[in-house]
């Protein structure tokens, strides 16, 4: 279960099949976070200010969390490891403010009958001085997670482990790359198999940049410039669920990089060019999904393993039954869309 925008929802089915949703509680510019159950079930979801539990309700203690809806990723949600009942909502604060940075809070999803409270544990800071960037991913044991988090007007990034003892006070701090100006906007997102990262923004012209992520250490090395240019705006960002391609949205196009080339730069192919176009997300069904501005419907890359037009991307493929999708889709742990 998907849901984004202005009460917009999308649920996957066991067929691969997606259909609309009517039944959000939540309107939100930009970032939001969901989680369903094993057996496709919703559990709870927020903007990174307000928790709905699966009802659509407000959670017990579920406002006021400060993250920020005006931000790409204002929140992401993990279980935490060894608890059956705990899960960290992971925020980062709206990209008009940059007071908070990141922080988190614990829903318990024993109480209020199963519906979930937001705990005491509630806004949390993790660390201070970032930018509107959060992506999780699972570590090498395939227990714990990484968090990271981009530090404001830098090319620091700061990575914190999340395991049975709750979350790291002492970042694992990667300094390389690009650095990006105030008020950059983008994504930042680990591959879903873990060993890679992108990050798009701004420092003057437009990048997108790719990393090496070493899933047990928790740094990163080797940047590669993809992507730089005054004029065309890069913005959203995913990648294939094997890992192999990636894919950019620009101000008026989705660019597509094969990783597995020799000249990955060179590899660019332009596969589709349209209007209104923002973020990028895979979903259970091993499809890219592109949300469109403002716009009731979404746009599919069907076979996102495919290089070239093979990728298929199908325009306003699914329909949103008049709630817009205004900027970003929900964000996840990515470890989520891996297949090998």
């Amino acid at each position: 279960n998907w849901y984004f925008g202005d009460h917009a929802g999308i649920k996957f089915h066991p067929d691969g099949s997606v259909t609309a949703l009517n039944d959000s509680a939540m309107s939100t510019p930009d970032g939001s976070a969901v989680l369903s159950d094993s057996s496709g079930q919703l559990l709870f979801y927020t903007n990174g200010i307000t928790v709905y539990n699966k009802n659509h309700q407000v959670m017990p203690n579920g406002t006021g969390l400060i993250g920020g809806q005006d931000s790409n990723q204002a929140a992401t949600i993990v279980k935490k490891p060894g608890s059956s009942n705990l899960y960290y909502i992971i925020t980062i604060d709206s990209s008009l403010l940059y007071t908070v940075g990141l922080s988190y809070s614990v829903v318990d999803m024993s109480l209020n009958g199963g519906l979930g409270d937001v705990t005491v544990e509630k806004n949390i800071i993790i660390t201070s001085g970032t930018r509107n960037y959060l992506s999780i991913v699972k570590q090498a044991n395939n227990v714990d997670y990484w968090i990271i988090t981009h530090m404001q007007s830098t090319n620091s990034y700061n990575v914190f482990s999340l395991n049975s003892s709750g979350i790291s006070n002492t970042p694992i701090v990667s300094t390389l790359g690009l650095e990006s100006y105030y008020d950059s906007e983008g994504f930042l997102k680990f591959s879903p198999k873990g060993d890679k990262l992108v990050m798009t923004g701004s420092n003057g012209s437009n990048f997108g940049q790719l990393f090496d992520f070493n899933n047990i250490t928790g740094l990163l090395s080797n940047p590669l410039l993809l992507i730089y240019s005054p004029y065309d705006g890069v913005y959203g960002a995913e990648f294939s669920p094997n890992g192999e391609v990636l894919y950019f949205t620009g101000t008026e196009n989705v660019r597509q990089f094969d990783l597995t080339a020799s000249n990955i730069p060179n590899s660019v192919q332009t596969i589709f060019v349209t209007q209104t176009i923002s973020a990028l997300q895979i979903g259970p069904n091993s499809k890219i999904y592109i949300g469109r501005v403002y716009e009731d419907k979404l746009c599919v890359i069907n076979n996102p393993n495919q290089l070239g037009l093979g990728c298929n991307i199908t325009v306003d493929n699914i329909d949103l039954n008049n709630h817009d999708c205004i900027g970003s889709l929900p964000s996840f742990n990515q470890s989520f869309f891996f297949t090998p």
